[in-house]
């Protein structure tokens, strides 16, 4: 997933430095609207992982609590290297997709479509 936004992100730099016209941009602004699209899409369903891997987390921990146990332990501390990393992949998608906004807001910008500063 990095890999792919950071493909997608130098691709529109690229395209942004060497600018052919309002219509190129016009229709780079709909390809891009494209791919933000689908990483909301996925921005939703890993948030929802994320949170029920929370919850499960939670869960583990409470039981750890009231009925400790080597089992118990475990699998608490499994869903808690589980949840750190979820909360990391999330943390770097919700930052590069708030890049691709910036980047949006400058390709509307080229093709006459924003006007203003962003």
């Amino acid at each position: 997933m990095r890999d792919y936004l950071r493909m997608h992100e130098e691709r529109i730099k690229r395209d942004l430095a060497f600018g052919r016209g309002r219509a190129f941009f016009a229709r780079l602004a709909e390809y891009h609207e494209q791919q933000i699209r689908r990483m909301q899409h996925e921005r939703l369903v890993h948030l929802l992982v994320t949170l029920f891997v929370g919850l499960f987390l939670l869960i583990t921990v409470g039981l750890a609590l009231f009925q400790p146990g080597p089992a118990i332990t475990v699998l608490a501390t499994l869903f808690l290297a589980l949840e750190t990393a979820y909360v990391i992949h999330y943390f770097r998608l919700e930052n590069g997709v708030q890049r691709w906004y910036r980047l949006g807001n400058k390709i509307r910008k080229k093709a006459g479509l924003l006007t203003g500063e962003y």
